[in-house]
C-alpha cells in the first residue's frame, strides 16, 4: 500500500531549513487565522489560496523548488510535465494543533475527472520531526514518520492528517501539481499558479 506515496531526502536540507523556518514564522502572521474561523485548529493554513510560496524570491524557496522539480521528473513519465503548474503554501503547527483528514483533490479535481488528467499533492518536512503523516487509503490507515529534509509526494485523492508529538512548532511545506489552470474555479488560486518547468 506504500507504493501509493513516494518519498525522497534532499541534500543539503539542513541548511535551507533553517532559513526556510525563520521566513515562515515572519509570514505566519500574514496567513493565519484565528482558531476559532471556519471551525478549524489554528494551524491550518486556510489563507493559502492567496499566495504561492514558489513565487517568492528567496535562495532557499529556489533551492526547494528545484530538488521538487527534480523529485517529479524522475518520478513520473510524463512529457509535458513543465507545462504543469504547481501552488505551494506552508503550515505551521503548534504542540497542541493538528491538520485534521483531508485531501488536497476537491481544490483542482474538476478537469482530472472529466479529462483522465493525473494530479498530485506533496508536502516537505521543515521542522517536523517525532510526528507523522497517518495517510487512508479504503479505510485502511498507514503511517510514515517524518523527517527533516524528507519530501513526500502522492495522489490527491489520498486521506491524510497530522500525528503531532512534536514539542515546540512543527513546520511543513505543502504544495499540489496541476494540468492546468482551469481545474480550479477558484481565481484566488490562478492567480497565483505558477509554471512548474519555472521552479527548476
Amino acid at each position: 500500500m506504500h507504493n501509493i506515496v513516494n518519498t525522497k531526502n534532499f541534500n543539503n536540507c539542513n541548511f535551507h531549513n533553517k532559513k526556510l523556518s525563520k521566513l515562515f514564522l515572519q509570514e505566519e502572521h500574514k496567513f493565519k487565522p484565528p482558531a476559532t474561523v471556519y471551525d478549524r485548529m489554528s494551524g491550518y493554513q486556510v489563507y493559502n489560496d492567496v499566495y504561492n510560496i514558489f513565487q517568492w524570491k528567496y535562495m532557499s524557496i529556489v533551492w526547494l523548488g528545484y530538488n521538487i522539480y527534480n523529485f517529479i521528473k524522475e518520478t513520473f513519465n510524463e512529457e509535458t510535465i513543465d507545462d504543469y503548474f504547481i501552488h505551494g503554501w506552508f503550515n505551521v503547527l503548534d504542540s497542541d494543533e493538528f491538520l485534521h483528514w483531508h485531501t488536497h483533490f476537491k481544490r483542482f479535481g474538476e478537469c482530472r475527472e472529466k479529462e483522465n488528467l493525473f494530479m498530485i499533492s506533496g508536502h516537505y518536512m521543515v521542522d517536523a520531526e517525532n510526528s507523522a503523516t497517518i495517510y487512508r487509503d479504503n479505510n485502511k490507515e498507514f503511517s510514515i514518520p517524518t523527517e527533516n529534509g524528507m519530501c513526500t509526494i502522492f495522489d490527491s485523492k489520498l486521506e491524510h492528517k497530522s500525528d503531532f508529538k512534536k514539542d515546540g512548532l512543527r513546520t511543513s511545506i505543502a504544495f499540489d501539481i496541476i494540468p492546468k489552470k482551469e481545474c480550479t474555479k477558484r481565481k484566488s488560486v490562478r492567480k497565483v499558479l505558477c509554471k512548474l518547468g519555472d521552479i527548476k
